[in-house]
């Protein structure tokens, strides 16, 4: 029996880098997946290859809506959400001293406005 057998888990930012290593991995030890991102060709790419317990939704980590959707979808499809992988983010490169102030608090606050939404949203009801 293999860690995560039986469980249902969102792995959002789950199309490629770190997300797709959660992914992979959740899967590898027996879990239900929903691949969470806005990267539709890299996530229906993954789902295909790792197969029926791997699914893809296109999801907005900073849209109410798209939440509720993500969530529900994996419910019908796999069963309630046991686990959530809270990997998605915004990143920008740059020079802290010369990024304008409102696209540092776009990246800072989406940050934990997101950790915030996917807690709320996920869990039982």
């Amino acid at each position: 029996m293999s860690r995560l057998d039986g469980k249902v888990a969102i792995v959002t930012g789950g199309a490629q880098g770190q997300g797709e290593a959660i992914v992979r991995a959740f899967v590898a030890e027996g879990a239900s997946v929903a691949i969470a991102d806005i990267n539709e060709v890299g996530g229906q790419a993954l789902a295909d290859e790792l197969g029926e317990r791997a699914h893809f939704t296109r999801h907005d980590v900073s849209d109410p809506a798209s939440w509720e959707a993500l969530v529900a979808d994996t419910n019908e499809r796999f069963g309630p959400v046991n686990v959530l992988a809270n990997n998605a983010g915004i990143l920008r490169f740059g020079d802290i001293d010369t990024m304008p102030l409102a696209e540092a608090q776009l990246v800072w606050g989406s940050t934990s406005r997101v950790a915030s939404r996917a807690c709320r949203r996920s869990r039982r009801r």
